[in-house]
């Protein structure tokens, strides 16, 4: 079974924030890690087994204030293998 992941950025960023205690995501093994779950799911439930296809990370950011972010998106995670990261700006 092929899988795709699709994150919300912000939503997953402000869980992963107050829930974390502080602790830094990884975004370059986030994929992995999370293949690996729904693996094991999947292998409890009978269903077989799965093979990352790509990781879509959608995102915005506001210009002029978020530069950082944006640099980031853009010139670190999208480069992340089999990760591809749909930015826009914020009106």
């Amino acid at each position: 079974m092929k899988l795709r992941l699709f994150i919300d950025f912000w939503n997953f960023s402000l869980n992963w924030n107050e829930r974390s205690g502080g602790d830094h995501c990884d975004w370059s093994r986030l994929p992995l890690v999370l293949t690996q779950q729904a693996q094991t799911l999947l292998a409890q439930a009978g269903l077989g087994t799965v093979s990352l296809e790509e990781t879509r990370v959608y995102a915005s950011y506001e210009p002029g204030r978020e530069v950082k972010l944006k640099n980031w998106l853009h010139n670190f995670l999208d480069k992340q293998p089999g990760i591809r990261v749909f930015a826009v700006e914020r009106h």
